[in-house]
């Protein structure tokens, strides 16, 4: 957990000489800078970023952004300008509740050759950590605070009002937007560590699979540990160019929808004819969607019906008896070995038989077992075989007698395929019937967009053959891998040399195993907590906007990473087109603070007017979910934004500021601000008053009537 507790800052372009206390207080997390337009909240935003995370923070990097005040005088100041930040926070340990306080100073000199040309040098960092003893110079500062405050994370906590809206910008590919999406839930939910934690695992792997094969020169297990790797090769081209073929299907889909909504909307704006055929394919297009997910799920089943081992009995239940009679009568003469050595193995590490004799160490009974393990160990193939082939028998015998009607269920899923298929068939018919009509129609332009339409469509065709192809060539290529890996166990019990090599192995691959697993977990099931959270989220803020009410039903944050929105019936609405912008700003905020209240991740939340092109309505539902559900809230807001929100602000907020620019009197400001620079100056008047100094001629005016009023 981190939270601010002060920051001052010197030179930094309207920053000339500021310093701000930001609320500490639970119950009023709030921290509200009140401040128009070119007061310095965007630079307030900016160096906090810079003190923080460096230069690489800075809106361009620190090469083509300047930091020193624009008007600096060179006739009467030093050429050099010193430029600094000190940012002071505390964090605690969520176990114990230790508190750490520290203090940062980032600072660096621009020199100014003359009144438009400077020259830059890299940032310089200190930090000092607070002890009972006094303040000690931490000596790796950036490392202490990449571990308090991840990089990361910064596109998370630090939001601007505007660029926030990246995440569902319109102008943006979905695949772009996709991967905006993505790099936040990596952050917050660490799996950019986790899956660094998985290369270096796979590379201590790899280090062993090349001992394995220097130990195992000539001998089998070198030629499968070459045959594997290999295949692993391969396997990693074939994924790239499945990563390819989605990325091109993304791009597609976007612009088929784009076409398809054109030609949509060009046959509803047409006469009556055009209109009737519009709704036609419409409706066709949409029957014939849900008739292909349908036989997906028809497919799916009738693969697991056929994949099931029941299969086997069905096809040839003669046989199957004659087998299961042999097996048994080998497991009875011993020739088959009964007792599994791992189960063995528990017991004596239990030190208890499964019949509740001691099997402490030097019992005969003791003795015995471990005779048995060893023998078992020393079992040769063939016998290893018929073990397995034994158990697996049993398995399918029992399998079948829960299924007695498998031959049924699968004629009946048969028929159910075959039935989905024709609807199917009928359903392309009318489409292409409908489309040809539109083309045979006297208009170009709707020729046209049909064309554009059709064009698009058989690329995506194209597009899933070859994904089809590449994902079949996949599978068999994971079978071969997985057929290499069960010779190789054969070859490594056979080869001693290899075994320390094998160790290895088999541990990074367990602990892959677990890193994939809590990746797989992370991906999938947090995910669909911070859907479900965005949703909660998204529809609260929104409740009382009768345009978006009347048009979303639900948000979703999809495991692709995409955000989707539904409207009436389940239909997917276009969230840069259908929303309005305060749905918009609502949506981004919501899937931000959802991430960040599921992560569980405690940090401030800074962020620069969030709620522009908001009614006042959704205004205070926004603010009032983000002040009740941020450990620690920090908002630049204009006085538009302020409206409408004066007594949430009374309750929420433990610190308020206002910023004026003294540049704009006499033209905005009242009463001059008595200085000759260009700079930014802090008053203490809060959301509902006004000073000698902030006092405006307009824009401020509802401030003066609200306290009249109050």
């Amino acid at each position: 957990m981190i939270q601010l507790r002060r920051a001052s800052f010197k030179n930094f372009r309207l920053l000339r000489d500021i310093d701000i206390e930001f609320s500490t207080d639970p119950s009023k997390p709030l921290t509200v800078v009140r401040a128009e337009n070119d007061t310095g909240k965007t630079t307030l935003l900016n160096a906090l970023n810079w003190g923080l995370f460096g230069d690489p923070a800075l809106p361009g990097g620190r090469s083509s952004f300047r930091l020193h005040p624009i008007d600096w005088d060179t006739d009467n100041d030093d050429r050099d300008v010193k430029i600094t930040v000190s940012i002071e926070f505390a964090t605690s340990d969520e176990e114990t509740g230790a508190e750490a306080i520290y203090e940062l100073e980032r600072s660096c000199t621009e020199r100014l050759t003359d009144d438009i040309n400077f020259s830059t040098e890299q940032s310089s960092l200190s930090l000092f950590k607070h002890t009972g003893a006094g303040i000690t110079p931490i000596e790796n500062p950036t490392a202490t605070i990449e571990s308090i405050l991840p990089a990361s994370l910064r596109d998370v906590f630090f939001i601007d009002g505007d660029r926030a809206l990246a995440f569902i910008e319109a102008t943006d590919e979905q695949r772009v937007k996709r991967e905006r999406v993505a790099r936040a839930v990596r952050s917050l939910l660490g799996l950019d560590l986790l899956e660094d934690s998985e290369r270096h695992v796979d590379k201590a792997r790899q280090e062993a699979v090349s001992t394995i094969r220097r130990l195992g020169v000539g001998t089998d297990v070198e030629r499968l540990a070459a045959a594997r790797q290999k295949f692993e090769e391969e396997e990693q081209k074939l994924r790239d160019f499945q990563t390819q073929c989605r990325n091109d299907l993304d791009a597609t889909e976007g612009r088929h929808r784009k076409a398809d909504k054109r030609l949509k909307d060009a046959l509803a704006a047409g006469a009556g004819e055009h209109r009737e055929m519009g709704v036609k394919l419409e409706t066709a297009e949409k029957s014939l969607k849900s008739e292909r997910e349908e036989h997906k799920q028809l497919l799916e089943g009738h693969r697991r019906l056929l994949n099931s081992s029941s299969l086997v009995i069905a096809l040839a239940p003669t046989p199957i008896q004659l087998a299961a009679g042999l097996l048994a009568d080998l497991e009875e003469r011993k020739v088959i070995p009964s007792t599994l050595p791992n189960v063995i193995e528990d017991r004596l590490m239990r030190e208890e038989c499964i019949c509740g004799n001691s099997l402490a160490h030097g019992t005969a009974a003791r003795t015995r077992l471990e005779k048995l393990l060893e023998e078992s160990r020393d079992i040769d193939e063939s016998k290893d075989l018929l073990r397995s082939l034994n158990d697996s028998v049993k398995r399918t015998q029992r399998e079948f007698g829960v299924e007695e009607n498998w031959t049924e269920r699968l004629r009946k899923s048969q028929a159910n395929v075959l039935r989905s298929e024709k609807r199917q068939g009928d359903l392309e018919d009318e489409v292409a019937d409908l489309r040809a009509r539109i083309r045979g129609t006297e208009s170009t332009s709707l020729e046209e967009l049909e064309r554009s339409v059709t064009q698009e469509e058989r690329e995506i065709k194209r597009l899933h053959l070859e994904k089809g192809r590449n994902d079949q060539q996949l599978r068999e290529l994971e079978a071969k891998i997985k057929e290499v890996d069960r010779d190789r166990q054969t070859a490594e019990k056979t080869n001693a040399k290899v075994r320390s090599g094998v160790m290895n192995e088999t541990a990074a691959k367990d602990i892959l195993d677990v890193i994939r697993t809590t990746i797989g977990v992370l991906q999938g099931e947090t995910i669909d907590e911070v859907s479900e959270k965005m949703n909660e989220i998204f529809l609260s803020m929104i409740i009382a906007d009768a345009d978006a009410g009347s048009v979303v039903r639900k948000a979703i944050l999809t495991r692709e990473n995409d955000i989707v929105v539904e409207g009436p019936g389940g239909r997917t609405i276009d969230p840069d087109i259908d929303l309005n912008g305060a749905s918009r700003r609502a949506l981004t905020l919501a899937f931000i603070l959802a991430l960040v209240k599921v992560s569980g991740v405690n940090a401030p939340n800074i962020i620069d007017t969030p709620l522009g092109m908001m009614g006042i309505e959704v205004r205070q539902a926004v603010l009032k979910y983000a002040a009740e559900n941020s450990s620690q809230l920090i908002m630049f807001l204009t006085g538009s934004e302020i409206l409408g929100v004066e007594n949430l602000i009374d309750e929420y907020a433990g610190r308020v500021y206002t910023f004026t620019n003294s540049a704009h009197y006499p033209s905005k400001l009242v009463n001059d601000p008595m200085t000759d620079r260009i700079e930014t100056l802090v008053c203490n008047c809060d959301h509902r008053h006004t000073c000698q100094l902030c006092r405006r001629r307009a824009s401020l005016d509802y401030v003066e009537k609200a306290r009249v009023a109050s």
